[in-house]
């Protein structure tokens, strides 16, 4: 039958049809329908095979009506009669939350470990929340002591402690690393406990381990957290103490203090005055704790909060409230040496970019509205420039560039020159319920930058493009062939290149076939001093500032495109470069000064400049 519910629903109503004759096991599956406006197909959600009472099904002995002292079975062919009545029942929806380890040598993930309930319950029955047998005669049957389970043992409740979970964080103290979990529901209340756990046996690099066998022994379950609806966790320091703030949707927001190898101590925190609350993000300014509180309502009535924490004794104060609907996410960022606070709007309409000002007064002052459609996950990193990620549920991801004054996207037709180099738009990432920018620095010695999108059904890292343009300042002169555009850039002192589509014109750039000159890849990719070329008559310093082509201003292809010719005004000079005809490489073949001696020994004037 069809499922149907509130769009944000927390209930599935279904309509079932009337029981016929079936298999002597009961089989309830869920489907989640793709949408027509994604690439999301048809594809199963939760299935739950059970023969207890629990799941609907009487014992011979208990049933009713007519039915009493005839088989449940039909002609001994493990099928059920249709005609049999049963009970209703309430069914628990599970699935599988996992843990993997990345490796940066092979760029792969590999499951370590799974968190559900759903590892116990495999293959057997399982009452929610209790403790069972996990094999033997007694299977599935309740049980407080391993005693009670002949051949067999009586399970944890630990497979239990993550329930309708919103979202997982990680952080770290000294060498220790933990996870919590936001718990938002567990099938009937959103008056469940979050979860601590601690990642046994991580080491202090956990990010860049290069060994995918040693570092890591499993999760160990720490604590229990009380919540209301939890959505998400976020872990800061502040004056040598460590301390992690909660965003509960049916509750107020609270802060605890944290201790490691210790836990959550949850009688020493405090409450903050929120409703609704979907994320908490902690942030310092000029040595004061502030945490945003995100609130989501579709109409702004429910305001998002600014609170400043003090510390002795502990306590919030709200500074600053902002009415604005669909907040989903919040994230702070340092732009330009002030601190700004992003709130992702899950609508169709912009989210908001706020600059803090802490001096004459605490407040919020609107630097940006951008132009993003159902926001679900915001993360903001900082590699060449700085980054914001968006992940949108019915869009593909947004890469967005701060260009010193406000957040760029991708460039279309109305774009201005000056804006041109502004975001991007990561393809095959619609759906997307989470992302993550992190750059090089978090892995060791790898160096690529990356971002990871989790969608509802995969998820996809993508790494920076290697090949991005690295020296395109002061472009001052062109060449066109049929395969290569080389370009003489100024400032960059450098000649860049870009492979030619011949069909459609698009560019691509091409390093290799770019003459970088010494200048450019000393500051672009950090080329040691001591190995740049040194011309015996020339000396050192020519070539560390970019000789011969330092102060071009016009560069010509030669008919047969074999040379391109070279004018530098401050090397005074003339360069011929040879181009290879499979690569376009230009090869350094000539470099004509003046006052140089030509062929006849005739000096040559006219150079200068």
């Amino acid at each position: 039958g069809e499922c149907s519910a509130a769009v944000y629903g927390d209930v599935l109503t279904c309509a079932t049809p009337e029981w016929t004759f079936g298999y002597a096991r009961t089989t309830l599956m869920i489907t989640s329908a793709g949408s027509p406006l994604t690439t999301i197909q048809d594809s199963p959600m939760w299935q739950r095979v059970c023969l207890t009472g629990v799941c609907g099904f009487r014992p011979f002995g208990l049933r009713v009506g007519n039915n009493t002292g005839v088989s449940w079975l039909y002609d001994q062919q493990e099928l059920l009669r249709s005609d049999f009545l049963g009970e209703e029942t309430t069914f628990r929806f599970t699935t599988e939350s996992t843990l993997f380890q990345y490796s940066p040598g092979t760029q792969t993930f590999r499951s370590v470990s799974l968190f559900s309930s759903i590892v116990d319950c495999q293959n057997r029955s399982c009452f929610f929340g209790q403790r069972t047998c996990s094999g033997g005669e007694n299977q599935g049957a309740l049980c407080e002591m391993d005693g009670q389970c002949p051949g067999s043992s009586c399970t944890s409740l630990n497979s239990f402690r993550v329930l309708g979970a919103s979202s997982f964080t990680h952080f770290s103290v000294g060498m220790e690393h933990y996870l919590i979990v936001a718990n938002f529901w567990d099938g009937r209340e959103t008056n469940v406990g979050s979860a601590l756990f601690q990642i046994v046996g991580a080491s202090g690099d956990f990010n860049a381990t290069g060994n995918e066998t040693t570092f890591f022994d499993g999760v160990r379950f720490v604590q229990a957290v009380p919540t209301q609806g939890a959505k998400a966790w976020r872990f800061f320091s502040f004056g040598g103490s460590h301390w992690l703030a909660v965003a509960n949707f049916d509750g107020p927001s609270q802060v605890f203090p944290f201790t490691a190898g210790v836990g959550v101590d949850v009688d020493a925190g405090m409450s903050l005055d929120t409703t609704r609350a979907v994320a908490a993000e902690p942030f310092e300014v000029n040595g004061v704790q502030y945490i945003m509180v995100g609130s989501l309502s579709a109409d702004g009535s429910t305001p998002s909060k600014l609170f400043r924490i003090g510390f002795g004794p502990l306590s919030a104060i709200e500074v600053a409230a902002v009415n604005y609907g669909g907040v989903y996410s919040v994230q702070s960022m340092e732009l330009g040496g002030v601190t700004h606070i992003l709130l992702a709007v899950n609508q169709d309409r912009p989210s908001v970019l706020l600059a803090v000002q802490t001096s004459p007064l605490e407040r919020l002052v609107r630097v940006q509205l951008l132009n993003t459609s159902y926001v679900t996950s915001a993360s903001f990193t900082v590699t060449a420039a700085p980054y914001l990620v968006l992940g949108q549920d019915f869009d593909d991801t947004l890469l967005l560039r701060w260009n010193g004054s406000m957040f760029l996207g991708p460039p279309d037709e109305s774009t201005v020159a000056k804006d041109s180099a502004g975001g991007q738009i990561l393809a095959d990432t619609s759906g997307a319920v989470s992302v993550f920018a992190f750059p090089s620095a978090l892995l060791g010695e790898f160096v690529e930058d990356y971002i990871l999108v989790a969608t509802r059904n995969s998820f996809a890292l993508l790494v920076a493009d290697p090949n991005g343009v690295e020296a395109l300042d002061g472009p001052v002169s062109l060449q066109v062939t049929d395969d290569f555009v080389y370009v003489a850039c100024l400032h960059s002192r450098s000649i860049t290149a870009f492979a030619r589509d011949r069909t459609t014109g698009k560019l691509t750039y091409s390093k290799d076939a770019s003459y970088l000159s010494n200048w450019t890849q000393y500051i672009v990719d950090g080329v040691d001093l001591d190995t740049i070329i040194q011309d015996p008559v020339l000396g050192f310093d020519r070539w560390q500032f970019g000789y011969p082509i330092k102060g071009m201003n016009l560069i010509q292809l030669s008919e047969d495109n074999r040379y391109l010719y070279v004018t530098s005004a401050v090397d005074d000079a003339l360069v011929v470069f040879e181009i290879n005809a499979t690569t376009g490489t230009p090869r350094l073949a000539q470099v004509v000064h003046e006052a140089d001696l030509d062929v006849d020994g005739k000096e040559i004037n006219g150079l200068v400049g």
